[in-house]
């Protein structure tokens, strides 16, 4: 279906589509953000009491990492994407494996 879709688009089109797709990615990830801040206060709420600072602050690196491999990463790593994605565009792959570690 992909290939479907990119036949008749140009290297630019491609491009541009990988740049919105890193767009969207980040766009992703700032929702992501929130989120974590929505888990810590339903876990505070659920424990019946207020995480420290350093405790929070640990508490949203991890979530937040899990988060993004979970919905980011582990899709920016999948090799049968990266085959898919590499079929019409061998930049295109190169893009996102140099972007998906920023997501694990």
């Amino acid at each position: 279906m992909l290939q479907a879709l990119t036949d008749h688009l140009t290297p630019a089109q491609i491009e541009k589509g990988v740049g919105d797709y890193a767009s969207i990615g980040g766009l992703f990830d700032g929702g992501l953000k929130q989120q974590v801040d929505f888990d810590l206060l339903a876990l505070q709420r659920a424990a019946g009491r207020t995480l420290n600072e350093a405790e929070q602050e640990r508490f949203r690196s991890v979530q937040l990492q899990a988060l993004r491999w979970t919905y980011l990463g582990s899709a920016m790593t999948h090799p049968n994407f990266l085959a898919t994605v590499g079929e019409f565009s061998p930049s295109a792959r190169k893009q996102i494996e140099e972007m998906a570690p920023a997501f694990n």
